[in-house]
């Protein structure tokens, strides 16, 4: 787990920026605190960056930027190639090695590029993204892991291509446009992140999960999907029966579980006493002893349900050593500096607030590798309202079109029906799907033309933030109706997940210089799980059915059948208070110095008790976002109150 940056020059006679590369790798600290590496080749036309969060392989031997023997290759990789030690064997087979390193996944990359080409990222297990540099094809290869579990940003400039970690990262180069992109920011209130290849940033575009990017050195630019959710999402059903299907799922996520302690640092657990953490733990322990896991809760609420005695006692079944953190009101007016750092590409889930504080709880004791537990509900149909948002959409598949827009006519004309009823009738009236990779809506899009201005609405133009999902919706085609819960989950591995989910893990966890591992999303796991019958993943309107019954020998009947929860944030509770004011003084700032919005229709909005507080959140973190990196004239720290 690391930090990757660099620069290539499309132009023959200019060379990269040493000190900006030096300013990017000084921005990603954080994700690389045990060293850092730059390395410029090509005639001074390719810059690579690299911070190093040393987990597997300690040695110097394996730092970065790494080379092959005869200097044709050059790379900086981000994540871990469980499967390194297999590959390496193949390799050994086929081509004749003089390894540098003991044991470095890093290195393994070079030599598979040099045996298989790019083809190896096929035969790659893991999570990563990496930037290698073909000296003898004049090359840059970008990659980004099947599941985007690593982020990786690009943007072309007048005569020269960028990519880092992190937008911040990007943003260290002057040269950067920071255009704002009207359509991605539309977007983001009601999706809470921004779907690839998009950013808020007009020229800072990211590489979608399961993609790779080939750049010449003269400019030409290649983009090619080596994996696509939707390809499982419409194959066959398997015709095994439920204890069939069981028992080989848990295999699977032993199988899983076990690959993902690979590393030369302590390994812990994120514990919040759900099914999915709770199954990590059972199975990393079972030929483990001492696993440590980490939780968080929250002090001085009312209405909030802590985790903690859950997660206390599933780590007293498995004989972990628990570690608690206990989060104030304080705490989040604290985290709130770092969470305008963290938001160059924003995310607006409050669950990253407890992801943090747990992170940096496991650092505290020593732990910089934790295992968690993102992924299992989108595969197993884990999410309460699936079951009733399946339906939905089953029946928005057969009705036709003229009967779905007659029926929205007539309901908004005489019926008197909130906001997301409303929302949801005007996708099935537009042709669009009801289900976007969430449940909840947390804004209708007539409400957010009202609360956008006319000049804003006028650069949006016809976009309409469904145009992100329809191509995943057209691929998954009768798959839509015949397996809904097969479609649901694609379209949220495809959008929801790395870009929100995975996303609010990497952040969060990097923060302190922790990596996090998905178990769940072992892409052999994955691909197999896409072809359980829904009949299996949700029963009698129970969720997660598979699940529960694969792990009801490993885990007590009590945490398998709890009410789901997960981590979350009492911010209705607080928003009344200190943490509200700051929230609101943000949001007025942004609102009336950005010139993006109706200030009498937001403070109409943010009045509304009927307003989801999620996006009353999203406009908190957009607002944040837009004092630090998109060119405020006053970057005075509102935040602080």
């Amino acid at each position: 787990m690391c930090g990757i940056a660099g620069s290539i020059s499309l132009n023959g006679k200019k060379k990269v920026n040493r000190a900006v590369l030096q300013e990017m790798s000084d921005a990603m600290k954080e994700r690389g605190p045990d060293g850092e590496g730059i390395s410029i080749v090509f005639n001074g036309r390719v810059g690579l960056v690299h911070r190093r969060l040393a987990i597997v392989d300690l040695s110097r031997e394996a730092d970065q930027p790494m080379s092959s023997q005869n200097d044709d290759i050059h790379l900086v990789f981000n994540g871990e190639i469980y499967n390194h030690q297999e590959l390496r064997e193949q390799i050994n087979k086929i081509h004749k090695v003089e390894w540098k390193t003991d044991h470095s996944d890093t290195e393994v990359i070079i030599h598979a590029y040099e045996v298989w080409g790019i083809r190896c990222i096929k035969k790659f297990r893991g999570m990563f993204a990496f930037a290698l540099w073909d000296q003898k094809k004049e090359k840059l290869w970008l990659v980004r892991d099947r599941l985007g579990i690593k982020p990786l940003y690009y943007s072309r400039l007048d005569g020269k291509l960028n990519f880092a970690s992190s937008v911040r990262a990007m943003l260290k180069d002057k040269e950067q446009d920071r255009t704002v992109d009207k359509k991605a920011v539309f977007d983001f209130l009601s999706l809470l992140a921004v779907p690839a290849p998009n950013t808020l940033f007009q020229n800072i575009k990211k590489v979608p999960a399961g993609n790779c990017l080939e750049i010449s050195a003269d400019g030409k630019i290649k983009k090619y999907c080596y994996w696509n959710i939707c390809k499982y999402a419409r194959a066959g059903k398997m015709k095994k029966n439920e204890t069939d299907i069981s028992e080989e799922l848990l295999d699977l996520l032993r199988d899983s579980t076990e690959t993902r302690k690979m590393a030369d640092v302590p390994v812990g657990v994120f514990l919040s006493g759900g099914i999915d953490s709770s199954t990590n733990l059972a199975l990393f322990s079972s030929n483990t002893p001492d696993v440590r896991t980490f939780t968080a809760g929250y002090t001085g609420t009312r209405n909030y349900k802590n985790e903690n005695d859950y997660a206390g006692y599933m780590a007293g079944y498995c004989n972990a050593i628990h570690h608690d953190r206990i989060i104030g009101e304080k705490d989040v007016l604290q985290f709130i500096d770092i969470l305008k750092k963290m938001s160059d590409d924003p995310i607006a889930d409050p669950v990253v607030v407890s992801q943090y504080y747990i992170a940096r709880l496991a650092r505290e004791n020593g732990i910089k590798v934790v295992q968690v537990g993102e992924g299992s509900d989108e595969l197993f149909a884990g999410y309460t309202y699936w079951h009733r948002q399946a339906q939905f959409e089953k029946l928005n598949y057969i009705i036709p079109g003229r009967l779905k827009k007659l029926l929205y006519d007539r309901i908004r004309k005489y019926c008197d029906v909130s906001e997301s009823t409303e929302e949801l009738l005007r996708r099935g009236a537009d042709g669009e799907a009801t289900f976007w990779g969430s449940g909840v809506i947390y804004i209708g899009e007539n409400r957010k033309k009202k609360l956008f201005s006319k000049e804003f609405m006028e650069e949006v133009g016809e976009h309409r933030t469904w145009d992100n999902f329809s191509e995943t919706y057209k691929k998954c085609g009768a798959a839509v109706l015949k397996e809904t819960t097969g479609w649901m989950g694609c379209v949220n591995m495809v959008f929801r997940l790395p870009e929100l989910l995975l996303a609010r893990t990497d952040r969060s966890c990097m923060a302190v210089g922790v990596e996090g591992r998905v178990p769940f999303l072992d892409h052999q796991l994955v691909e197999w799980g896409m072809r359980i019958p829904g009949k299996y993943k949700i029963r009698k309107g129970s969720h997660k059915h598979i699940l529960k019954a694969a792990v009801k020998n490993i885990l007590p009947e009590s945490i398998i059948n709890r009410e789901k929860e997960g981590f979350g944030l009492p911010f209705t509770e607080w928003y009344d208070g200190e943490l509200g004011r700051v929230i609101k003084q943000n949001i007025d700032y942004f609102v009336h110095g950005s010139g993006f919005f109706v200030e009498r229709e937001v403070r109409k909005f943010m009045r509304d008790r009927t307003t989801n507080p999620t996006t009353i959140w999203a406009l908190f973190v957009l607002s944040l976002w837009w004092q630090e990196y998109a060119g405020a004239e006053h970057k005075e720290c509102l935040a602080e109150g």
